[in-house]
């Protein structure tokens, strides 16, 4: 029996060819367009002695030997390819959307400085906290509430009436407020959608804004009235032992445990380390609680990459900080600085090498 071509044969193939094509460029179109998620990747953990300056201290100990790392994540836009497929991705890559970075409404620039106005509150916090852990004379003076995010999930009633990070709020319907703890109780005697006067300061001069609260989207607040914003308290701190620091272009406030156990440990003979290499990660708040942090897990991989073998954390970071520690590193879960200080001066004598 002769073989008939079929008239359409050579459309069909011409039109696989053709989707073909266009998979594949869809598939390169992909790979070079930046996605909406970023990508957390592992960072080496860097010591921490040679960015801080402590008065009076001794010769910081060589960058190599023991002593106390900071980690830190690299951070880079995923493509839309890594985003729609795991496999391309670097390993221990997390991804993560950017309204996780940057809320709704905010901005990259914004953000930025967020995370910059974080790092220089991590840096005095960190110095008070281990001055005063040594009984030295810190004078700390609370001026207020200062405002240092207005970009949050659901809308900021607080940014539609005016107001803007850096500034300092210090009354709310004429009652005087100094803390952060004092603003929550205040709100807390209102109710979602009440309008308050928000007395505030920016750049020293008062103002003053009208703000309709609105209520938590947190299911666990039950509806609790907020003004939409990620606040600070505004405080003056002297500290007796001046401190500096040369962190360059790190943000965000995650340094603050290292930077307070590396003040602590210059002022006290360097012996907290006990003769290893600690890496430390965690906000810390100006009465010494620790404070979650984000990229655990490529934190821990860098702390063991810099030769850690000790790994402080946030309590409520440890199972993600373990997920990517290897065997040889110790992962240590802390609440406070007396708690990261205790925790350390437990561990047994480090073995000779």
């Amino acid at each position: 029996m002769r073989n008939v071509r079929r008239p359409y044969a050579k459309g069909a193939a011409a039109g696989v060819a053709l989707a073909a094509l266009a998979g594949v460029t869809l598939l390169l179109l992909a790979a070079a367009t930046p996605s909406d998620d970023y990508l957390f990747l592992p960072s080496p953990a860097q010591p921490v002695a040679p960015v801080v300056k402590v008065a009076g201290e001794s010769a910081d100990p060589a960058p190599s030997g023991p002593g106390f790392l900071f980690t830190a994540v690299a951070q880079r836009r995923a493509s839309r390819l890594e985003s729609w497929l795991p496999f391309l991705r670097e390993d221990h890559a997390e991804l993560v959307p950017m309204r996780a970075l940057i809320p709704p409404g905010g901005t990259p620039q914004e953000q930025d400085q967020v995370d910059r106005a974080a790092m220089t509150d991590s840096q005095l916090t960190a110095a008070a906290v281990a001055e005063r852990a040594l009984g030295k004379p810190v004078e700390v003076t609370t001026r207020g509430v200062r405002v240092n995010d207005t970009a949050v999930p659901g809308g900021s009633p607080a940014r539609s009436a005016g107001l803007q990070s850096g500034d300092v709020i210090t009354a709310v319907d004429g009652k005087p407020v100094t803390t952060l703890a004092q603003l929550r109780q205040l709100l807390a005697t209102l109710k979602a959608g009440q309008v308050v006067a928000i007395s505030y300061l920016r750049g020293g001069k008062p103002q003053t804004a009208r703000v309709a609260l609105r209520a938590s989207p947190d299911a666990d607040d039950n509806g609790r009235p907020i003004l939409g914003i990620g606040a600070t308290d505004d405080v003056d701190i002297t500290l007796p032992v001046p401190v500096s620091y040369s962190i360059g272009d790190v943000e965000g406030p995650s340094a603050g445990l290292a930077f307070a156990l590396e003040v602590y440990s210059a002022l006290t003979g360097r012996k907290l380390a006990g003769g290893r290499r600690v890496a430390v990660t965690g906000a810390l708040e100006i009465g010494g609680n620790v404070l979650p942090i984000g990229g655990a897990e490529q934190k821990a991989i860098g702390a063991a990459e810099s030769g850690a073998e000790v790994f402080l954390v946030p309590t409520e970071n440890l199972a993600e900080a373990r997920a990517g520690a290897p065997k040889s590193l110790q992962v240590i879960p802390v609440k406070s600085f007396s708690d990261a200080v205790a925790q350390l001066e437990k561990l047994p004598p480090a073995a000779a090498k």
